[in-house]
């Protein structure tokens, strides 16, 4: 088991396996291999490009050697980002959406058409 002291500021669960990766001295093919991932999802991971599911971050952090305390607060830190972008997806999507509406509705009034609200 890795040291819980050596990862204690990683910023991001993609910063915690890169450094439990090269503190091993691995290789991005192995440790990918090993979890059952490619390579180039574990680069994502990596850069933080992408946020990883809980079953490919436990799977990671049992193949690095990582405890599951120094993994389960960055899993939640990952489920929350998650939630934001969600939210904000949501929230760009329900934007747009009224901006049409609006937009809509400007022409039909503008047309001298009467305006439903149904």
């Amino acid at each position: 088991m890795t040291s819980p002291d050596f990862f204690s500021d990683a910023a991001s669960i993609g910063e915690l396996f890169r450094l439990a990766r090269v503190r091993g001295s691995h290789t991005q093919e192995a440790v990918a291999e090993a979890a059952g991932i490619s390579a180039a999802h574990l680069s994502r991971l990596e850069r933080d490009e992408k946020l990883p599911g809980p079953s490919v971050a436990y799977g990671l952090a049992r193949t690095l050697g990582l405890s599951n305390s120094q993994v389960t607060p960055l899993i939640w830190k990952v489920l929350k980002e998650r939630a934001d972008e969600d939210e904000a997806r949501y929230f760009r999507e329900y934007t747009k959406a009224g901006e049409d509406w609006n937009k809509a509705v400007g022409r039909q009034v503008d047309a001298g058409e009467s305006v439903s609200h149904d």
